[in-house]
């Protein structure tokens, strides 16, 4: 179970799909560093939004997952990454949006 801001909402959420499939998709990306692997992690995350994961749980499992198996140097990149494009999450979503998949804590 997960907490997530939406705008100014704490909302609990339970996807136990995303938390598999950011384990199977950081492996993915460690394993092989390709085009080919890219554009097979890119199904993959688009399968997760089609299936209305929210994009931040995504983002946030995956950064999860990653960080204790890159280095030192690309610990800090990483962070900032996902900080970057977690807040550019958040600037697109209206403040008060709640998701069918959300439930309010």
């Amino acid at each position: 179970m997960d907490i997530v801001w939406v705008g100014e909402l704490r909302v609990r959420t339970e996807f136990p799909q995303a938390m598999s499939a950011a384990q199977e998709i950081a492996g993915m990306i460690l394993k092989e560093q390709s085009p080919k692997r890219l554009y097979e992690v890119r199904g993959k995350l688009y399968e997760l939004l089609v299936n209305c994961i929210p994009p931040e749980l995504v983002l946030r499992r995956l950064a999860l997952e990653l960080l204790p198996k890159l280095d030192d140097e690309l610990k800090h990149k990483a962070v900032e990454h996902a900080a970057f494009f977690e807040h550019r999450l958040q600037a697109r979503r209206p403040c008060g949006c709640t998701h069918s998949a959300f439930r309010v804590q």
